[in-house]
């Protein structure tokens, strides 16, 4: 490791990330600016970033996170993200168009990727991405089923952080649908608080 990145991780207690960013400006100087014409990777090495399994919420934990949301909007798309596996980009993207209650889907148009997808609308609209598919994993829905919901582009990416799988794409209950009592969308009027 060049002198640098033993300074940045030692001394200065940078993350990967901030690394990679410095390595990366590094390179540019050498090879853009300077015109060197080294082979970056024996020179300027760059760290690789650790793979991190994400947290996954069980079905109480969800029940708590949307139980403690206050806005109306906000909750319903969280909700949405969890009941249809959606990314909050894509939630709040959303259109009435997009919705299809006859045939009980959602469109989700030009995803990450700019990919095209349909994903299952739950019969109680609500909605956490980790857990969409981790719950719809332990219920037996397989790998495939759950890479087209979630609209990755492979099934590699889908199964290093799901590890597991079985079913099809709109056959497949929402696990909103499986939490132990419903979420409620109405938001609680606050207490008075005492000056």
């Amino acid at each position: 490791m060049p002198h640098i990145q033993v300074y940045l991780t030692n001394e200065k207690k940078l993350a990967t990330g901030s690394i990679v960013i410095a390595v990366s400006a590094l390179r540019f100087l050498y090879n853009v600016t300077l015109k060197k014409g080294w082979s970056f990777e024996e020179v300027i090495p760059a760290p690789k970033r650790p793979q991190k399994l994400p947290v996954v919420l069980s079905p109480e934990e969800v029940l708590a996170f949307l139980d403690c949301v206050r806005s109306r909007k906000h909750c319903a798309i969280l909700t949405t993200c969890y009941a249809a596996g959606l990314r909050i980009s894509e939630a709040i993207a959303l259109t009435p168009a997009a919705i299809d209650s006859k045939r009980m889907v959602i469109h989700v148009e030009q995803g990450k990727g700019r990919k095209n997808r349909y994903t299952m609308l739950s019969p109680m609209p609500h909605s956490l991405r980790h857990a969409f598919a981790v719950h719809l994993l332990e219920r037996g829905t397989d790998v495939r089923s759950i890479q087209l919901l979630l609209g990755h582009r492979s099934l590699a990416t889908t199964a290093r952080y799901l590890r597991i799988a079985t079913s099809k794409v709109c056959s497949t209950s929402s696990p909103l649908d499986l939490l132990p009592r419903p979420v409620a969308l109405e938001v609680k009027p606050k207490p008075p608080q005492p000056f």
